[in-house]
């Protein structure tokens, strides 16, 4: 608790069997080293599809940037302007 955000820290987390204790792992925040005490299975949801229009949404401009500067880094782009002014 209190950790912030440390996602390789929950990977680990999830990797560990109930009572098992982790070696050290290095996170964005510090050093770590955890045991898990109690696993509840998850009750699950009938559709994800609440949270996969959020990272649709969520990753539509990344994606749109993205091919743009591909598209602009591999054009041949010749400059005539000076022939015509």
């Amino acid at each position: 608790s209190g950790a912030g955000r440390e996602p390789l820290l929950v990977g680990h987390a999830f990797g560990l069997k109930v009572d098992q204790i982790s070696d050290f792992i290095i996170g964005e925040n510090g050093v770590y080293k955890i045991k898990v005490t109690k696993k509840d299975k998850s009750s699950g949801l009938d559709t994800y599809s609440s949270y996969q229009n959020q990272l649709l949404l969520s990753s539509r401009p990344s994606v749109n940037s993205t091919l743009y500067q591909a598209v602009k880094e591999s054009a041949e782009i010749i400059d005539n302007r000076s022939t015509y002014y």
